[in-house]
Parts: C-alpha cells; structure tokens; sequence
C-alpha cells in the first residue's frame, strides 16, 4: 500500500523456498533505490509464509530500523516499526488477497513526535485468455493515527493487462484517490497506460 514500503532497497537479502513453508530475511539501509542513503545503522526486515494448499498462502512480516532518517546530524529519536499480514490465492485464471499493514513511527525517526498509521488492502485478478487479463485494487488507510485521527485515504485501482511478448506486459489502469479529514475533502483521477518490462 502506499506510503507503507518502498518496492525495493539495497542490502543483503536470505531466503528459502519450500514446499510447505517459506522465510526470508533482509537486512537493508532503509533509504530507498532512488536516492539511496546509507545511515549510522542498517534496518532489519524479514518474513514468512504458510503454503496452506497449492491455491493458498498466509504470510507475515516485519520491519525495525531508522530508514536513514538518522543520517548525519540527525538523532535517532524512535524506530520505525511495521507489521504486515495477508492471505492470498491463485490458480490459472484467478487472483485474490486482503492484507493488513500497520507501522508505528514510520517518517518520525528523527522527531520527538511520534505517530501510527494502518490500513487494509484488498485485490483480485481474472486471467480471460492466455494473454489477457482485468484486475481490481482497494486500499484504504488511516495515515496518522495519532496526529491526525480522522485523516483517512482511499485508492482505488482498476484495469485491463496484455501480455504482448514473453518480456512486455501493457497495461491500461484508471486510478481514484480520496482523502478526507474533519478538515479536507480531496479527489484525484488518473488514467494512463503502464508496462513491465520481463527480464
């Protein structure tokens, strides 16, 4: 979900693969792959998973560390938590999950003000035809528990996906977000088209 991970980071990476059963462990500088930082500590990020059956998984994580916050001048005040959960499922032509994020202090390592943030996601895929396939996404999230109680943030994400080579995938995605507090009432659309390259 937004705001809660970034979608990847340097560092040196474990994991292990089973049949039943899944781990992994990473330990990372926490700043990111776009401007990447590296602090006085390293962050600590790891996971596991329940291959309940061949279609369903439950898997957990965690995360502890100051995510470079604390470079130079800057004293690290708190630590960045966060705890995740989710359950998910997957056949040939079909792809669902919800999962759970919850994070204490995630952008307050060097600030005596503390804060929590949680939220919930949700998504499913249908795959029609061998290349083809439409999707659906719904975050919504409550991005600062504390400071601000009533903030709550919706996303809302749909689309259709085509793989057009065994490398490239093209996507055409409408997006919705909306945030709202006792204060605010924010809208935002976004349609465009997106793809991925396979390596």
């Amino acid at each position: 979900m937004e705001g809660f991970a970034g979608p990847t980071d340097l560092g040196v990476h474990y994991y292990d693969d089973g049949d039943t059963f899944s781990y992994g462990a990473s330990v990372v500088t926490g700043g990111g792959f776009k401007k990447p930082t590296v602090s006085d500590s390293v962050d600590v990020e790891a996971y596991a998973a329940w291959h309940a059956t061949a279609n369903w998984d439950v898997a957990v994580g965690i995360y502890t560390g100051s995510r470079a916050q604390d470079k130079d001048e800057a004293k690290k005040l708190n630590t960045a938590e966060r705890f995740n959960a989710s359950v998910n499922y997957q056949s040939k032509q079909w792809r669902f999950g919800v999962e759970y994020v919850h994070s204490n202090n995630w952008n307050q390592v060097a600030t005596p003000i503390e804060d929590a943030k949680s939220g919930w996601g949700s998504w499913v895929s249908y795959r029609y035809a061998p290349k083809n396939s439409v999707f659906l996404r719904y975050d919504t999230s409550n991005p600062s528990r504390r400071l601000n109680p009533s903030l709550e943030k919706d996303y809302i994400q749909a689309g259709w996906d085509w793989k057009a080579t065994s490398y490239l995938t093209v996507a055409f995605v409408a997006k919705h977000k909306q945030q709202t507090s006792a204060t605010i009432d924010r809208d935002a659309n976004e349609f465009g088209v997106w793809t991925m390259w396979n390596f």
